[in-house]
């Protein structure tokens, strides 16, 4: 799903490496595709869309990327799609949820080897030794009750992240 229309109120403009907290991030010049910004002390921008799809890197890494960004996303999830990361394949762009960590799984380059990392939602990743709950489709939101704004619908890839 595309971005819709929103109060201009909630965009700012912002260079991606400057972004912090969860955000959605669309380029200007829109030759890039719309990014997710996580948390965490190391942030991270995952691509939504277009050939880096689910693909992720670190934001000191961004380039002077200029575009509009909106702080203050929250993530829903569907509950129907829900599945299990330790009994099957974990696939990128999957919401992950163990203990009080909730994490988006992503692809990362490091020393030139693709690797399996959740990027942190909530807080950094949670020691527990709970079994992790994953789920494939979700979305991201602004705002609540009658405030309440979809920003972009977002469904894991169909391919599972298998390094």
């Amino acid at each position: 799903m595309e971005l819709k229309f929103v109060d201009p109120m909630i965009a700012t403009y912002a260079t991606l490496s400057e972004v912090r907290g969860l955000a959605l991030f669309v380029p200007l010049d829109r030759t890039q595709d719309v990014m997710f910004v996580g948390g965490g002390e190391e942030p991270y921008a995952v691509f939504l869309s277009g050939a880096w799809v689910g693909e992720s890197f670190q934001l000191k890494a961004a380039e002077n990327w200029e575009g509009m960004c909106i702080s203050g996303v929250t993530v829903e999830v569907d509950p129907d799609s829900a599945y299990s990361p330790e009994a099957t394949e974990k696939q990128a762009l999957s919401i992950v949820r163990r203990g009080e960590f909730l994490g988006l799984f992503s692809l990362s380059k490091r020393g030139g080897f693709s690797q399996r990392i959740a990027i942190p939602i909530n807080s950094e990743e949670d020691p527990s030794t709970e079994r992790r709950l994953g789920f494939t489709r979700w979305r991201l939101v602004h705002g609540e009750g009658f405030n309440k704004v979809v920003l972009r619908n977002v469904e894991a890839l169909p391919k599972a992240i298998d390094r």
